[in-house]
């Protein structure tokens, strides 16, 4: 009898237990984020507030440091895919339209709906997923027409990393000179940025189909360095890689996603 109250007792502390774990993860009555295999809802709820922020202020570079590349954007006519950082800014406007931003905007976190594909502002325009690194958009359903109150940016997104420790935004001037800008995780893009180098240069390795660009900026007496995949062999899914060297000691690196 003693071991039948016992084994109770045990089967009450894991269905406690189990029913604690699932509140952990759920943000509402249509999603629990370990069905994306979360294990709780604080770092979806900065990516929202991040994705709010840099949508609010029509930020592509923002915007793009959220976004898993190729991004693909559904339409009536068909399908495509932004395949970096540039073309998403190129085509800002006509992807993130009216009708997205008010899907993201005006999307209740506790009101979301998840599955195994992902969690979805609105009917559907903006599906998000996990990955590498944390939450990105994987997938824009366009519903409506274009903005037309584009106005050209006065930085051009060239690059994005989101690496293990930081994340990074290379834009180009209309000067044609690189600027550095980096958030030092878990700080938000709605931040200052950590570090920012006003000038770097840009140069190319490799040929043909296996060019990739480099990226160098120097500043304080250290060295930061981005650099595109291209052939080099890469973990999957990485696109470059962040080499920071300072006062001759063995350079820090890490993987660009």
């Amino acid at each position: 009898m003693r071991w039948h109250a016992r084994g109770a007792a045990a089967l009450l502390l894991l269905a406690a237990a189990g029913a604690a774990s699932a509140q952990g993860t759920r943000l509402g009555g249509s999603c629990d984020l370990a069905v994306v295999g979360a294990g709780e809802t604080a770092t979806f709820l900065a990516f929202d507030r991040e994705l709010r922020a840099a949508v609010t202020a029509r930020d592509p570079a923002a915007v793009a440091l959220l976004a898993r590349f190729p991004l693909r954007v559904n339409t009536g006519h068909g399908s495509y895919s932004l395949n970096d950082p540039a073309i998403l800014q190129a085509r800002f406007q006509e992807v993130f339209s009216p009708a997205v931003r008010r899907a993201i905007l005006d999307q209740k976190p506790a009101e979301v709906f998840c599955n195994y594909t992902g969690v979805m502002y609105g009917s559907g325009q903006v599906w998000v997923n996990t990955g590498k690194y944390g939450y990105a958009i994987q997938a824009i359903n366009l519903t409506g027409g274009a903005s037309s109150d584009a106005a050209r940016p006065d930085y051009e997104v060239a690059f994005v990393c989101r690496a293990e420790k930081h994340r990074i935004v290379i834009d180009v001037s209309p000067a044609g000179v690189p600027r550095y800008r980096a958030w030092n995780r878990p700080h938000a893009t709605t931040e200052k940025p950590d570090l920012e180098v006003a000038a770097g240069k840009k140069d190319y390795e490799g040929a043909g189909p296996c060019a990739a660009a480099i990226w160098t900026f120097h500043g304080g007496g250290t060295t930061y360095s981005v650099e595109e995949a291209g052939c080099a062999p890469a973990p999957k899914g990485a696109i470059g890689e962040l080499t920071v060297s300072a006062g001759g000691k063995t350079p820090a690196e890490w993987w660009c996603y």
